[in-house]
């Protein structure tokens, strides 16, 4: 899909109100109060527009040397990790040229990658765990396989917590580190065995998943950007 995250154009009070509300039903801001925050000095935003409508948007002000996030919501019937990242991205990259548009063009979604690779890391496992075949059923490495692509969703989540504090480098080096940790124990926890078969299975695994599976599924979606945005 094409995703644009465009700046907040002035006077938006009433729709970012029934955007808010539609997305936080218990707690909703109404027009005057967003009318009360677009008047603060630095306060700037941006509207996430997958097909037709607003889908999402995000608003942020600028202190100076900081930026503090308002608020973040997408609506319901559009809610995907890809929504969210791409407007609280945007807001927090550059503030400087927060007043140009951009056009993010994506093959798929977050959630559809996600469902591509679940399946297929399960199916590397079970052809690892081959002799184990009556103990786990491909429901077993289905339900590990989701299990470790939890893991690494919240990992990421961290990570771009993290790349506002610290360097790109100990970002890198975080979610290396965090991942393949988690990894390793879980499978030396899950499928019982030796520490020797648990490194041997981990790391042809991880490598075949990765060079053939995970690298290729981001280059398809580098790839699209670049030739349809």
């Amino acid at each position: 899909m094409t995703l644009r995250v465009l700046p907040l154009p002035p006077g938006q009070a009433l729709p970012l109100a029934a955007m808010h509300q539609a997305c936080f039903p218990e707690d909703p801001w109404d027009a005057a109060a967003f009318d009360r925050i677009l008047a603060l000095s630095g306060v700037f935003g941006y509207l996430a527009w997958p097909v037709g409508e607003p889908a999402g948007f995000i608003l942020a002000r600028d202190l100076g040397d900081e930026a503090e996030v308002l608020t973040l919501g997408v609506l319901p019937e559009a809610r995907s990790g890809v929504v969210y990242a791409a407007a609280a991205s945007l807001a927090t990259a550059d503030r400087a040229s927060r007043d140009a548009s951009v056009t993010l063009a994506l093959t798929l979604p977050g959630d559809t990658v996600l469902y591509l690779l679940l399946p297929l890391y399960a199916v590397l496992l079970a052809v690892f765990y081959w002799r184990q075949r009556k103990k786990f059923y491909f429901v077993d490495h289905l339900i590990f396989s989701l299990s470790v692509h939890t893991f690494t969703f919240v990992a990421l989540i961290v990570a771009v917590g993290l790349a506002q504090l610290v360097s790109g480098v100990l970002v890198f080096w975080f979610l290396l580190g965090s991942i393949g940790v988690y990894v390793f124990l879980s499978i030396h926890r899950f499928y019982e065995q030796s520490w020797f078969w648990t490194t041997v299975k981990f790391l042809s695994v991880s490598g075949i998943y990765t060079v053939f599976f995970l690298l290729p599924a981001l280059g398809a979606v580098i790839a699209y950007g670049f030739l349809y945005s």
